[in-house]
Formats: C-alpha cells, structure tokens, sequence
C-alpha cells in the first residue's frame, strides 16, 4: 500500500489528478471516457497507442509504436456529442506519459508477453478458483 501510495503522489504532484478524482464508480466518468474502434481501443488500452496534445484544444497527435497500426491518421479531433463532455486532457497526458515510459523502458515486451499469455488462456471463473492466473499473469509483470 505504501508503494501504491508514493506512486499516486507522483502521478498528482506531476499531472495534477488526484487519486480521488478517479476511485470508485468515479473511473465511469464521461470525462474519462472515449469512443474507439476496437483494434484501436485494444491498442490503447495495451499502451501501443497514445494522443499527444498539440497547440490547439482536443486535437491530438497519434502516437503508435506498433506496424498494426499504419492506417491510423496522423492527428485525431475529439468533439462532443450531445452534452458529454470531451476526455479530459489530463487523463490523455497521463495515458501518453505512462505509454512513452513503458515503451522507453523496455516494460512494453515484458507486458506484451503477459498480455499474449493471458489471451491464450481460458476466462477467468467467476468463482475465484483461477484466480491463479490473474496472480501468476501479474506476477510476470512485476517489478522487483
């Protein structure tokens, strides 16, 4: 906990968005949310693929770090739809910085390892009892 701790003081004192802003039923925000294609939902959420602010408001420069990817515009605009609110712009910095880190680290092959392994596995059951898998998926990726 104290680990998890320290880790959310940097992500606050560094972006600004504090751990509370986000707990609970408050990650379901519209603000933290965004429509993608599938592959490119997957690609976001495996940190292949981030938007990095410009100079203008909610437009974004598309930063890929994987071939599948070429079709992909070089820049996206987000606008609004009916009263939802756009993503907030801290959300996808934090995204981008966490992306950048991961792929500068090298972590991006260790976390793809664990994401092909999970994926070649049967779901999870809904009763706890592989819940093996989710520790020994995690496992892989920790840093010790």
């Amino acid at each position: 906990i104290e680990e998890s701790a320290s880790v959310w003081q940097v992500i606050e004192a560094f972006s600004g968005i504090r751990l509370d802003e986000l707990n609970g039923n408050l990650i379901n925000r519209p603000e933290n949310g965004i429509a993608l294609d599938t592959i490119i939902h997957t690609e976001f959420g495996q940190l292949s693929l981030c938007f990095v602010a410009t100079e203008v408001a909610h437009i974004y420069k598309v930063k890929t770090w994987t071939r599948e990817l070429e079709d992909v515009p070089d820049t996206v605009t987000f606008v609004s739809r009916e009263e939802v609110p756009l993503p907030d712009p801290r959300y996808l910095a934090l995204h981008a910085a966490c992306a950048n880190v991961v792929h500068a680290s090298g972590m991006a092959e260790i976390l793809d390892r664990a994401f092909d392994d999970l994926e070649s596995r049967p779901a999870l059951s809904t009763d706890g009892s592989s819940a093996y898998v989710l520790q020994h998926a995690l496992a892989t990726i920790m840093v010790r």
